[in-house]
Parts: C-alpha cells; structure tokens; sequence
C-alpha cells in the first residue's frame, strides 16, 4: 500500500515536494493555510521569478546562513541549480541565465512557473487543501504498530471535506518563516516544531531595508544610487556590499541593504556610504577644479550636480552645512567629496519581518538528518526550505534551497522503511 504523506505548506518547497512525493506513487495530500498555493513565489524576482542561481550550489556556501550551513550541502549536491533547470525545462519552462548567474523563466513571468507546479500536482492526483491550516501534529505513541498512521494533524477548523485526511505516514513541514505574512508565512511552522521537542533558534528579519535616521533620506525618496555600502558595528567594520541602493523615507532599501539587514544590530549600527565608489578623491578633486576654474558664482548645486546628479548633490550640501545656492568658490570641495565618499547614517532598525523576503534563523539543523531532512527527534517527520535554519543571500539563493531541500525531504519519505521504532512520545 502506498503511503500517505502530508505536506504542510503549500509555497515553493511544499510544491515541489508534493510533485517528487507524488512520482513516487505515494499519496500527497497538501495543507495551505490561504485560499491559494504559491503566494509568495509570485512575487519572487519582482514578479519575474528568480527561480536559481548558477552559483547557488554546495561549492559556493559563502550564499548561504545558518548555524550550521554545511548542513545544505547534501541537498544542494543532490538537486543543483542544473537539476533546477531540467526539471523546470521538464515541465515546459524554458530558463534563461542573466546578470550575476540569476536563473529566471524565459517567459519572464513567476506566474509561469507557479502554473507548471500546479498542473504537475493536478496530473499527478495531489490532494490539494487550501484555506486550511494545521495547527497540531500528533505523533504515535512508542511501540505502536508500524501499519498505523504515525501522525495525527490537528486542523483550526473541522471540515466535512478533511475529516477523511487528518492522518499520515509522513509529514514534510515546508510552511515557510514567518517574513511577508501576506504571501503565507505566519511563523506556525516553528511552533508545530517546538511541540514536537524541536529547538527554534533566534529569528530575525533578513533582506529587509534598513531603517536609518530620517533627517538625510527623507528629501532623497525613490532615488537610486550605485554606492558601496559598509555597516559599522560598534566602531569596527562588519559587513561591506556594493551595487544599487534606493532611498526610501525611512532608510535605504535595495540589494546591497538587504543583504546586510541580518547584520544589523538593535545598537551601534552605522552605514556608511560611497556615493561615488568608482572615482577616487584625487579623480574627483581634480575634476571639480577645473570647474571651478570657470565658475565664477555658480551655485555649487549646480557645479556639483553631474557628479551626483541634482538631488543627492543638494542632500549632501546640506548635510554638509550648506545651501544649494552657496555659491561653488565658497564651499570646501574637498571636504565636500570626503563627505559624498564616507557619508554616514545612523541605522534604527530593519523594517521587520513584514518586509523582509526572508526569515534568518529556524528550526535547530542539528536535529535533522542532512542526508534526508529528517527529523532526529520524531521518524517520519521532515522539514524544509525556509522553516530550517538555513537561508541564502538575494538572487536566487533561497529558492534553490527551497527546490533542494524540498525534493530530498520528499524523496526520503517516500522512500523510507515503514518498519521505524518510535523514539517520542506524542504531544
């Protein structure tokens, strides 16, 4: 008799390890908690899908965060960002590598992927429940008969069209962190883990914007700058990102901000940025003179405007102590462009997990097996994707570890001896 495995959660690790379950003859039956599946991967890539990385694999796990990130590299060996390629190819979504080795459907459109996971699951009888949620997970008793049920799920609400589901050979937990709420990721998946014994290390928002000090960015809302980022941790230099940065109302936004953001500590945190990380100082200076040469009473808004553009070079003559309409001959240049290259901002905070693309931290990777995604505590139960404590930098990282660690759970399953002698007791 084929087994009945249950999948909680229906994003992007839950969809592929309901296909790779179902291939395999076993019975899937998928639990989403909002009225459809895949939310969030519609909005990954701006809509676009950045579906893998052409580095995102077991040799490049500098990309990758956790306790423990060798714990990803099982996984990632087994389902690299090739197999990605094939299987999605194998579902009629053609792939196109971009920029940076970012992965996207060639159609550019997430919905495209969304679509083939979707139709596979249909063609492969995938019990899909949505609008449900489960808010417990019952495990056997030790020493019960290895042809019951090991686990019983415990629903919010009874409905006539689940009664018939409530139990399962094997449960994969793919229910996400807790960032983006909207997109499906309340955090309830840590908390069916820590029932079952599991350790929850410290969560915390990652590529999220930064929240700074308003006074500087406020005047610069929506302009986008290519800048070298440093964040300053008490004095000492942590982290450093370079690429394009937007400034928002209430920080800086953009990739090399985001992917800082777990950095980010409630105290003593700096940003300091290059405005203009290409030129050096003496470039810059000796430009600026010979504008200065013919200025006569140019405004320095204006002579400064086209190493900054109009905005920023205002922001940063005010921030400087100066008006826009100062004239040029008046203001320290110098000063001005060693300002302009180590401009700092006081950091306040992130703005937390609602806006954050991902979840830093998760359940404990010592307490599952990294060959297979299960749990050391209760056989039978498997995690994957973001509920883990395992996350990737910004461009693909997160969804090809979705993809692999989705597949290896559900694969182990599937393939598990049914004869387990239980070592926990039920909650």
């Amino acid at each position: 008799m084929s087994l009945n495995i249950a999948i909680i959660g229906g994003g992007a690790s839950g969809l592929i390890a309901a296909v790779s379950a179902a291939r395999t003859g076993a019975r899937v039956t998928v639990f989403e908690r909002l009225p459809r599946m895949g939310k969030k991967l519609l909005a990954t890539g701006n809509g676009r899908c950045n579906l893998s990385n052409a580095r995102a694999s077991a040799d490049n796990l500098w990309a990758y965060h956790g306790a423990d990130i060798e714990f990803a590299v099982p996984a990632l060996n087994r389902f690299s960002p090739c197999d990605t390629v094939a299987f999605f190819e194998g579902l009629g979504v053609l792939c196109r590598v971009e920029a940076q080795g970012r992965m996207y459907p060639a159609c550019g459109q997430a919905s495209a992927v969304l679509d083939a996971l979707r139709f596979e699951c249909e063609r492969l009888g995938v019990r899909v429940l949505t609008d449900t949620e489960v808010t417990g997970i019952q495990a056997a008793e030790p020493g019960q008969e290895s042809d019951a049920p090991r686990f019983l799920l415990q629903m919010a609400d009874s409905r006539p069209d689940t009664e018939v589901f409530p139990y399962a050979d094997r449960v994969i937990i793919a229910s996400g962190g807790k960032s983006a709420k909207e997109h499906g990721s309340n955090g309830s998946g840590f908390v069916l883990l820590e029932d079952l014994g599991h350790k929850i290390t410290l969560l915390s928002p990652a590529l999220a914007p930064i929240k700074t000090q308003t006074d500087f960015v406020r005047q610069l809302r929506g302009v986008r700058v290519c800048a070298v980022v440093t964040l300053v941790n008490n004095g000492k230099n942590a982290e450093i990102r370079h690429g394009e940065i937007l400034f928002t109302e209430y920080g800086v936004s953009g990739i090399p901000a985001m992917q800082l953001s777990r950095y980010v500590s409630k105290i003593g945190c700096v940003l300091v940025l290059d405005l203009l990380p290409d030129f050096a100082l003496e470039r810059l200076l000796s430009s600026a003179a010979e504008l200065l040469s013919h200025a006569g009473d140019e405004s320095a808004s204006r002579l400064l405007a086209g190493f900054l553009g109009r905005r920023l070079a205002e922001a940063v003559l005010k921030r400087f102590g100066h008006s826009p309409e100062t004239p040029a001959k008046d203001i320290d240049i110098p000063a001005f462009f060693r300002l302009a290259k180590a401009l700092p901002l006081e950091v306040t905070g992130t703005a937390g997990f609602g806006a954050s693309q991902v979840t830093a931290g998760g359940a404990d990777t010592s307490q599952f097996n990294p060959q297979t995604m299960e749990s050391r505590l209760c056989k039978g139960l498997y995690a994957c994707g973001e509920v883990l404590d395992i996350d990737g930098d910004c461009g693909g990282y997160n969804l090809q570890w979705a993809w692999s660690s989705g597949r290896l759970a559900a694969q182990s399953a599937a393939d598990s001896v049914d004869s387990y002698i239980f070592t926990t007791a039920k909650i």
